[in-house]
């Protein structure tokens, strides 16, 4: 049975980052359960997400979209929310720039 994320390609957002200095796990999973709860799931086209830590204490969040339509749109209204604002703000960032370039997209061509 396929279901939206198994019938066609989603497109996959990765976003690695550091912890901001004096942030804990605990704040970051609060702020990351926020994003969740009051942004992302009320995003046309997002479909799940997973958060992800290395060895080494860096972290990648993973999301996936129906498209990238949708992805550009929720870009877009991110910049107005208060959920994504708290959650940024324990991401260590040395200018904007640097860190919008760090989220790379791919297209899933096939899912094992």
């Amino acid at each position: 049975m396929k279901n939206k994320e198994t019938a066609g390609r989603v497109v996959i957002e990765w976003a690695p980052f550091k912890v901001a200095p004096g942030v804990t796990e605990e704040q970051l999973l609060a702020a990351a359960k926020e994003i969740q709860d009051g942004f992302l799931k009320h995003q046309k086209g997002f479909l799940r997400r997973e958060l992800l830590r290395d060895r080494d204490g860096g972290y990648v969040d993973v999301l996936h979209w129906t498209d990238q339509a949708s992805v550009d749109a929720a870009m877009k209204e991110a910049m107005a929310s208060p959920a994504c604002a708290a959650y940024f703000q324990c991401m260590a960032v040395t200018d904007h720039a640097s860190a919008e370039a760090s989220v790379s997209f791919f297209d899933r061509v096939a899912s094992y």
